[in-house]
C-alpha cells in the first residue's frame, strides 16, 4: 500500500493556492488535477474569466460615498474661489462699521465713525431716538474726497430721526459725526451709525 502524503506533500500545491486566494480574493475551485503528489499542477477550470475579474473591489460602500463626498468637496472649493477672486461677479454693499452711541445727554463729536483703508464709495446710515420726542435730532457728517474736506447735514429733525448719503471717501481720511441735539433737561439720547462699502 502507497503511503499516505504528509503535510510536506501537501505543501506544494495546497499552501500556494491558500496563498493566491487570500491575496486576490478568488472564489473556492478544486484546481488540482490530481491527488498532492510530487509533479502536482495548477489548472484553472474551464469557466474562469481570469485574475483580473476576480480582483476586490476597493471602492465599495463607505468608501466610494467618502471618495464622491471628496470630490463633491473639491467642486465647491474651486467654484467658491473662482467666484470670490472674480472682478466682475457683482458683490452687494459690505458693512465696515456698525457703532453704537447710548445714553448721550448732549451733543458729542467729532466722532469717527470709520476710516477707509480704500478710496471708494460709502454709504453712511445715522438713526437717533430719544426720551424727548418733541426734541431735536441735528446730525453732520464730513469726509474727504479728491479735491479735500467735506461736511453735510445728515439729519435735522424731530426725535425719532434718521438720514444717509453716499460719499467717495479717499484712504487714510476719517469719516466723522458731530451731533447737536435740541433736549428738555433730564432726557437722553442714543445715536446709531452704519457705514457701508458700496
Amino acid at each position: 500500500m502507497a503511503p499516505v502524503p504528509g503535510l510536506l506533500g501537501l505543501m506544494p500545491g495546497t499552501l500556494l493556492l491558500a496563498e493566491l486566494q487570500l491575496t486576490l480574493g478568488l472564489r473556492s475551485h478544486s484546481y488540482l488535477t490530481k491527488a498532492p503528489a510530487s509533479g502536482t499542477r495548477l489548472a484553472w477550470p474551464k469557466h474562469s474569466r481570469g485574475l483580473a475579474d476576480y480582483q476586490p473591489n476597493l471602492l465599495s460602500g463607505d468608501k466610494l460615498k467618502k471618495l464622491a463626498l471628496f470630490l463633491a468637496f473639491l467642486l465647491l472649493l474651486f467654484v467658491g474661489v473662482s467666484i470670490a477672486t472674480n472682478p466682475h461677479v457683482p458683490r452687494g454693499p459690505v458693512i465696515v462699521s456698525d457703532l453704537s452711541f447710548t445714553a448721550q445727554t448732549s451733543g458729542f463729536g467729532p466722532a469717527t465713525v470709520f476710516t477707509p483703508t480704500d478710496s471708494g464709495l460709502y454709504r453712511v446710515v445715522i438713526y437717533g431716538e430719544s426720551s424727548d420726542q418733541l426734541g431735536t435730532f441735528s446730525v453732520t457728517m464730513t469726509w474727504t474726497d479728491d479735491f479735500g474736506a467735506n461736511f453735510k447735514i445728515l439729519s435735522n429733525e424731530g426725535f425719532p430721526g434718521q438720514g444717509s448719503r453716499i460719499v467717495f471717501a479717499t484712504a487714510g481720511n476719517p469719516i466723522t459725526i458731530t451731533t447737536s441735539p435740541s433736549l428738555s433737561t433730564g432726557a437722553t439720547y442714543n445715536t446709531f451709525v452704519i457705514v457701508e462699502q458700496l
